[in-house]
């Protein structure tokens, strides 16, 4: 009983978990998009968000280069804002990880993130393969809403391919039962999908609104 208790107990944890770094990013793509003028404190403020919420995954990588490369394509954020808003990333997820390598510098060698996620979930070749994809989806970005969705879209199928070849390589049963994948990683990317179908609907509800009073407008118009 109290062995099933700390279980439920850990994975509602993890799930909350994912959400919150799911909806961290979300913010962050939200911060970016609402910029106009990028002055020297929103690329500050920008690149320190950036830096901290990819340390908590790296598969975050992935909202972040459709984000920038749909900027850097509209012209919405210059190349060289861009380079120094890249530095400011850098160096703040350089220093979340600095108080593990200074004090476990050969363990931090062995298991990092880096390691972990780069090649004992899923062959690092995979990896690169899902982040090249993400070079894609930009250019069929038409409005800021679309990087939403791409990157919901990119997520989904990195995720899928991460169940699919561990089903391939491990059986159902065993990368079900055995919990070699986590089903709840789909959680990632359901804020990208939320946002942007609220989006749409709010849009559509405009646009209604707006049709209904042109009618009543015309119907008034045609009885006086």
């Amino acid at each position: 009983m109290s062995l099933n208790l700390n279980c439920n107990f850990y994975l509602h944890i993890q799930r909350s978990n994912i959400m919150i770094n799911g909806l961290l990013i979300l913010f962050s793509l939200m911060y970016c998009l609402k910029r106009e003028k990028w002055s020297l404190k929103e690329l500050i403020i920008a690149g320190i968000m950036v830096g901290l919420f990819l340390s908590t995954r790296n598969v975050f990588v992935i909202p972040y280069v459709i984000l920038f490369l749909y900027l850097l394509k509209n012209g919405n954020l210059s190349f060289i804002k861009l380079i120094q808003l890249g530095c400011v990333a850098i160096v703040t997820f350089a220093l979340t990880f600095l108080p593990f390598i200074y004090n476990y510098w050969d363990s931090f060698l062995i298991m990092n993130p880096f390691v972990i996620q780069g090649s004992f979930l899923i062959p690092f070749h995979y990896t690169v393969g899902f982040v090249l994809l993400a070079f894609l989806f930009p250019f069929l970005c038409k409005s800021k809403e679309d990087v939403f969705f791409y990157s919901g879209v990119n997520l989904f199928i990195t995720i899928t391919i991460y169940f699919i070849y561990h089903i391939i390589h491990s059986g159902f049963q065993s990368a079900f039962y055995e919990s070699i994948v986590d089903i709840s990683y789909f959680i990632l990317c359901i804020p990208f999908f939320l946002i942007y179908f609220l989006i749409q609907e709010n849009e559509k509800s405009e646009q209604s609104i707006i049709i209904n009073a042109e009618q009543d407008y015309h119907e008034e118009k045609q009885e006086s």
